[in-house]
């Protein structure tokens, strides 16, 4: 059971809970992938340009696994 923004519990089956959960790895990683890249201007505008390589290639990395994750969402919401 979760408890909903009103303080009611309610039964969540399976299913409803992969796509809370599915939403929540999105999020967490676009949020990843938005510091790497504020991080990666950053070290560009002091001349860090390869420590700014290094942080665009992590945003990179979260932002795959936040499409392939959408991706896996949308194929649900459309069937």
């Amino acid at each position: 059971m979760q408890e909903n923004k009103m303080g009611m519990n309610h039964h969540v089956d399976g299913e409803t809970q992969k796509r809370i959960d599915n939403h929540k790895v999105i999020a967490e990683h676009l949020k990843a992938s938005s510091e790497n890249h504020l991080a990666a201007a950053n070290y560009h505008s002091v001349g860090d340009h390869e420590k700014a390589k290094q942080v665009t290639i992590k945003a990179y990395e979260h932002l795959k696994i936040a499409n392939d994750t959408q991706k896996e969402d949308e194929a649900y919401h459309k069937s």
